[in-house]
């Protein structure tokens, strides 16, 4: 590939250069080699215009302010003076790589959806490594070497940042097949070793060695260039699809990281020295951060999986409606006066299963329900309570209202629709039933006013009954017409002391008119 050619030749001709020259003409190529990257990347946003393009943002801030630290060296060079002595330099490198590793994390969470876990996990190994290689080899030389305490903790946070970076990254090594995100991973790599290289190599004598670090930090600046100008640098900001969740560190293995820092900090003081500041400082800051975004990190799964588990509970999976458990709790919890409750059952319904397949039938009721929710008004509740029965609960209703908004979802539904390419046609039968516009009822069962009532229009309808018992003893001729009368009383007795008391009985009643349109259809 021409890009993995030009990127070689780049690295080839950048340390040959390194190693051939001295001084200014050395910081120039410096100089040169952090500006490509910038320049790649510039391109890649005016040309490409990816999505997400924040990485990207993010890594030109980090590298503009690397090239700083490269003008200071050119301009120590040339004999230009700096205020703040040896520090405005660290401190520019510290917040160049903020900015550059800042990028990576944003990549590394969009790669890693679902995995959220895993990549603070992989993190906090690499903060936990960091505590051996900084207290038994960099420590050590920085401190032989009378090196400031604002420079050590710069370079302990450095080395935290970096190696937290490679830890995370390495978490998403399954999706690593791609170009630019193996040119990121070789660029913070290297950048590790520049940071590395920087302390034990900073009092050798051989000439090569000054060479070394410099070299392996403008390298890193042309991976970092090469992984935008890669064609796979498209799609490396923007979010993948979401991941199954992969187990990660164990417990105890976590435990056994976030102990190793400060054991080791404190492991001087065994043999009579000082304990190590810097590391139980900033590296037990870096790993606080890292523990509280994965208990936040737990915290949001427990939260989300909670919400999903009631959704399932509550809600049919077909369609998305409130399942039967979750329509009736919803009309306990409101159940009273100037409520009613529609129960529909699709007529025709069995023949698309017989005919076009189940896969066809579930379409079928994919598409009742979004029709029935498009036809009630706001705030009533729609249900599938059964296979292809729906139930839909109103508020604030009269009979006039309830059997309108029945017109509304028998022609809602009865409309023609397209299944499987096929068109097909259903209807569908709705029993009403209304708990009345009285006082509020109790859920266990009618209130006392209530039963007062009704027990008094019972008593006023058996004493019809009566008379009409009497006239049928007095009068044989007209026997049959008032035990006909008789009868119908002492059923508008029994529905006046019964009466939809509950939810369960509301339902009910209109699971029972529903039955008696089918076996009575109406005009509609």
């Amino acid at each position: 590939m021409i890009l993995h050619r030009a990127y070689a030749l780049a690295v080839v001709v950048t340390v040959t250069a390194l190693l051939a020259f001295d001084g200014p003409a050395e910081a120039f190529v410096m100089l040169l080699s952090g500006l490509a990257p910038a320049a790649a990347i510039g391109w890649h946003l005016r040309r490409r215009r990816p999505g997400g393009p924040l990485p990207w943002h993010l890594a030109l801030v980090g590298l503009g302010l690397l090239t700083g630290t490269n003008l200071l060296g050119l301009g120590a060079d040339l004999g230009v003076v700096v205020p703040g002595g040896g520090l405005v330099a660290p401190v520019l490198m510290a917040a160049g790589f903020l900015g550059l590793l800042s990028a990576s994390a944003v990549v590394v969470t969009r790669h890693t959806p679902g995995d959220g876990g895993g990549v603070i996990d992989a993190a906090l190994i690499g903060v936990g490594a960091a505590g051996p290689l900084w207290e038994f080899v960099l420590r050590p030389r920085l401190a032989a070497g009378h090196a400031p305490a604002a420079v050590q903790l710069l370079a302990l946070a450095n080395l935290l940042a970096l190696l937290a970076t490679l830890g995370s990254m390495r978490r998403i090594a399954r999706t690593m097949g791609t170009g630019s995100l193996r040119y990121l991973y070789v660029s913070i790599a290297l950048g590790l070793a520049g940071v590395v290289a920087s302390v034990l190599a900073a009092d050798l004598p051989h000439p090569v060695a000054a060479k070394l670090v410099p070299a392996l930090w403008a390298v890193a600046y042309l991976s970092f260039g090469a992984a935008a100008l890669h064609p796979a640098a498209v799609t490396l900001t923007e979010p993948v699809g979401r991941q199954p969740e992969r187990p990660t560190l164990r417990l105890a293995h976590l435990g056994a990281v976030l102990s190793i820092n400060p054991v080791v900090g404190a492991l001087p003081v065994l043999w009579g020295g000082k304990a190590d500041a810097p590391l139980l400082s900033v590296g037990t800051l870096v790993v606080i951060g890292l523990v509280l975004a994965r208990i936040g990190q737990l915290l949001r799964q427990r939260a989300e999986a909670e919400s999903a588990l009631a959704h399932r509970a509550s809600h049919d999976e077909l369609t998305g409606l409130l399942n039967r458990h979750g329509v009736l709790a919803r009309l306990e919890e409101s159940f009273g006066a100037g409520v009613g409750v529609l129960y529909c059952d699709l007529d025709r319904f069995k023949p698309i299963n017989d005919t076009l397949g189940h896969l066809a039938g579930d379409e079928v009721l994919r598409q009742v329900a979004a029709r029935l929710r498009a036809a009630v008004r706001p705030g009533d509740l729609v249900g599938r309570i059964g296979g292809d029965e729906f139930l839909i609960v109103c508020h604030g209703v009269d009979a006039t209202r309830a059997d309108a908004l029945r017109r509304r979802l028998t022609a809602a539904v009865g409309a023609p629709m397209t299944v499987a390419g096929h068109q097909v046609d259903v209807g569908v039968t709705i029993g009403t039933a209304l708990t009345g516009s009285g006082p509020a009822l109790d859920r266990s069962g009618p209130s006392r006013d209530r039963r007062g009532a009704a027990s008094g229009k019972a008593g006023t309808t058996l004493d019809h009954a009566g008379t009409a018992l009497d006239e049928a003893g007095g009068a044989s001729a007209t026997a049959g017409s008032a035990l006909d009368r008789a009868g119908n009383a002492l059923d508008a007795a029994g529905t006046a002391l019964a009466g939809p008391g509950t939810a369960e009985q509301l339902v009910a009643e209109a699971d029972r008119k529903m039955y008696d349109r089918k076996r009575r259809p109406v005009t509609v």
